[in-house]
């Protein structure tokens, strides 16, 4: 990426430390033409897991977010993996871990509304990547569960567990774009993460998706798919009868 990177079998000087090395490759770094047109590029990392499954003309939105700048073009971030940072951080991550609570008491508390005592455990779970339990989060703070109603806060949750593929996750973060509860965010987006629920057999999703597409407001009119769509939601509760 036209920076310097230190190999593990450099010798590098004992009285320059790691910290000086950093600044001066930095220093070097602004003095060269600001390096190349990738130095100011956005990286994107995907994380669609659905393609082609549209029995629509709506085609999905690619659940994609973008990272400020590459790690690996960092001098210093380079340096810290080569001396096993990153071993560091996942034994830390692991003994955190160690320390939570079980999940399972978090959903014995919500089953019983006692939702004060659910909550931290639930955050604590949210907050190391489990699905259901920023699910569990986003709703939460969605209806005032907890304190106050935090919408910001509630949506930055629900987008984290639909991202991994939950079903109930995506359709209440379609329906809060859609009703304009999601600051920033396009209807298009909204309508997209509701299909991804619809295609997974979200009953609430499957009949709002098709009620859109008979209705032709904020979606292309197509009243066949959206009929078949609402159909198919009503077999899907006559089963669960």
């Amino acid at each position: 990426m036209g920076k310097p990177i230190i190999r593990k079998n450099s010798s590098i000087n004992n009285n320059v430390t790691l910290f000086e090395l950093y600044k001066i490759q930095k220093k070097k770094s602004s003095l060269s033409n600001k390096l190349s047109i990738i130095s100011s590029k956005c990286w994107i990392t995907n994380s669609s897991l659905i393609n082609n499954l549209s029995p629509t003309t709506l085609s999905f939105e690619d659940s994609s977010y973008i990272v400020d700048t590459d790690p690996s073009d960092d001098f210093f971030i380079n340096e810290l993996e080569q001396q096993n940072f990153d071993n560091t951080i996942k034994n830390n991550k692991s003994t955190y871990q160690k320390g939570l609570k079980d999940l399972n008491l978090a959903f014995k508390y919500d089953k019983e509304e006692r939702y004060d005592e659910a909550y931290p455990i639930f955050k604590q779970h949210a907050d190391v990547g489990n699905a259901e339990a920023q699910l569990k989060v986003g709703i939460y703070l969605r209806n005032r569960y907890v304190n106050s109603i935090d919408t910001l806060h509630s949506v930055k949750y629900l987008k984290k567990a639909a991202l991994q593929n939950l079903p109930e996750a995506q359709y209440l973060y379609g329906t809060t774009i859609i009703n304009r509860s999601a600051f920033g965010e396009k209807i298009e987006k909204g309508l997209n993460y509701l299909k991804m629920a619809a295609l997974q057999n979200h009953i609430l999703a499957m009949e709002d998706f098709g009620k859109y597409l008979k209705e032709g407001k904020i979606i292309k009119k197509d009243i066949s798919q959206g009929e078949e769509f609402i159909k198919k939601a009503s077999q899907l509760k006559k089963l669960k009868l």
